[in-house]
């Protein structure tokens, strides 16, 4: 049976199709202008999603090009934050491969103020990561980036994510960290959550 595409998402579909295309285009255009074809496209990867825009949020081209005008424009913090966003997104939701120029601006901007913390929600799920030598290190250190309660959650996330691959000289951190994140908690499904958190983690020391 052919698939048919409804008209709604052909409409998204030919807005992707003309960012996209500016996008191509963008040494032709001025900061400002850039800025708004970035802003606008980094929606698209994290809106309701469509088999229809997979062969386009997965372009190869596509990502490098969103990759330089990152570093063409490394001090414009939001046009940044859009590009990791729509990068993340793009890898985590349309199976766009990661790069290693990706994986290498992701580290870039890994401790970049205000663009530190969409980093965090990505760069350790990228296959690179699993080499990288400071992956631990790095992944401790989510905890630190401000704004701090929204790292506290990413960091919760990722050891959630990776809780059995935590190394043991990071276990009793941990634990001390979630201990103080129960005391901070203003619920009690947080405090819970915390709770059930460093059980998981003691159980896993105790194998």
């Amino acid at each position: 049976m052919e698939n048919i595409i409804s008209v709604k998402i052909k409409k998204q579909l030919d807005i992707i199709l003309e960012l996209k295309t500016q996008i191509d285009n963008w040494k032709s255009h001025t900061e400002q202008e850039v800025f708004q074809i970035v802003k606008e496209f980094e929606k698209k990867p994290r809106d309701e999603g469509s088999f229809w825009f997979e062969e386009t949020l997965s372009d190869k081209k596509l990502a490098s090009n969103l990759v330089a005008i990152a570093n063409k424009y490394p001090e414009n913090t939001k046009m940044n934050v859009y590009v990791v966003s729509a990068l993340g997104n793009m890898i985590k939701r349309y199976k766009l491969e990661s790069s290693q120029e990706i994986f290498n601006y992701f580290l870039e901007k890994a401790q970049a103020k205000e663009v530190a913390l969409y980093v965090s929600f990505f760069l350790p799920y990228l296959p690179q990561f699993n080499k990288y030598e400071k992956n631990w290190e790095y992944i401790m250190s989510i905890k630190n980036i401000k704004p701090l309660k929204d790292s506290e959650t990413s960091f919760k996330e990722r050891i959630e994510f990776f809780l059995n691959q935590l190394p043991n000289k990071y276990v009793q951190e941990t634990i001390v960290f979630f201990e103080q994140c129960i005391n901070d908690a203003k619920s009690d499904y947080s405090k819970n959550m915390y709770r059930e958190l460093i059980e998981k983690l003691l159980s896993r020391s105790l194998n």
